[in-house]
């Protein structure tokens, strides 16, 4: 019917569930059709190959007028043939793409032809899934497409922000296109995360923390930071001592430092004030040795452990067989001169056991 000269003006076959098969059949219809003005193919399941074939059919077509494909599926594929149609199209006055799955990417591509169309009036691209930064770039290539004959672009559902308010302002100053858009929302300045800085920590404990993650004892604790070997440190050897451990402490703050720890105030920490140090700041929060460092300790305990059973293990291989002790008699002195010495016969009674001395 599409294809025979009827003289027919319009033509409406919405909601027939038309789909891609359909479609390929009306695009090439239309494409030898020198009647047809108005046609509504809404709601028709037009996709894929069935979108690009109706696209197309307008590069050809030279009387179409008005062309109403809502609620369909053009998707990118379908915006990206429609782009390239209204570049070369030049009888087209509506049309209407409502509802087409077209995103950011389909509308770049729809609008690269857009701005080289010269006869279309009204466009409706309401209720598809982009944003008000896509509706501000078409506004702006239609402010520079000096040749758009656009009247009309609507959009209602498309919420817009500041910047495509300033964009629109402009280009109704020169132009009578109008715009029917979304609400209006202003843009939320987005704050630079910040995480919030931990709190401070107590250089005594980060002391004792140096400790254990070592898996030092007191006594080499206290060996670390002695450096005359006087088993005391001074309050150079302390401040030399933090520095060792990467812990940060104003010079100002050093006397109160050491004021935690020298429980006698003689301007000097022991090793008794180490240790009691240790329970009032090194325990205070339950802290513990990490356990890489515990592994190492008990791989090292379970070397020296083989280490030593070897050695004994030796020992007793090398040992002679025989009795562990054994009577030893001095010989006789000639001439009826001289001593004689009995070391040692040990005999077991019920009761104990009783050793005797010969002379």
């Amino acid at each position: 019917m599409i294809e025979a000269r009827t003289g027919l003006r319009e033509l409406r076959m919405n909601h027939n569930c038309i789909r891609e098969d359909g479609a390929l059949a009306i695009g090439k219809a239309l494409e030898e059709n020198v009647y047809l003005l108005y046609l509504d193919l809404s709601w028709n399941h037009i996709r894929c190959k069935g979108a690009v074939a109706i696209a197309n059919c307008l590069k050809s077509n030279v009387c179409l007028q008005k062309l109403d494909l809502a609620w369909n599926g053009f998707g990118k594929e379908g915006a990206q043939a429609m782009g390239q149609a209204l570049a070369e199209n030049s009888t087209l006055k509506e049309l209407d793409l409502t509802n087409n799955r077209i995103n950011a990417n389909g509308m770049a591509l729809l609008m690269a032809g857009l701005k080289y169309n010269e006869t279309l009036e009204v466009l409706k691209i309401g209720q598809n899934p982009f944003n008000s930064d896509v509706a501000k770039h078409l506004l702006m290539i239609l402010e520079q497409a000096e040749k758009s004959a656009l009247i009309l672009v609507e959009m209602s559902d498309v919420s817009v922000d500041e910047d495509f308010m300033a964009v629109l302002e402009r280009l109704a100053a020169k132009s009578h296109l109008n715009v029917k858009h979304g609400k209006f929302t202003r843009k939320v300045p987005v704050k630079e995360f910040r995480p919030p800085k931990p709190p401070p920590r107590d250089p005594i404990t980060m002391i004792y923390d140096y400790k254990y993650e070592r898996g030092y004892r007191t006594l080499d604790l206290l060996m670390q930071l002695d450096k005359d070997n006087n088993f005391i440190i001074d309050r150079q050897e302390f401040t030399d001592g933090l520095a060792l451990m990467g812990i940060e402490v104003a010079e100002e703050d050093i006397d109160d430092l050491m004021g935690k720890l020298d429980h006698n105030a003689d301007g000097s920490i022991d090793y008794r004030e180490l240790v009691e140090g240790e329970k009032e700041y090194g325990h205070r929060e339950g802290r513990h040795m990490q356990m890489s460092t515990i592994m190492k300790i008990r791989e090292l305990a379970k070397t020296m452990m083989q280490f030593k059973f070897k050695e004994v293990v030796d020992a007793a291989k090398n040992k002679p067989d025989g009795v562990a002790a054994q009577t030893e008699h001095a010989p006789s002195a000639g001439n009826g001169a001289g001593a004689s010495v009995n070391a040692g016969a040990v005999k077991t009674s019920g009761s104990g056991t009783r050793a005797a001395v010969k002379k």
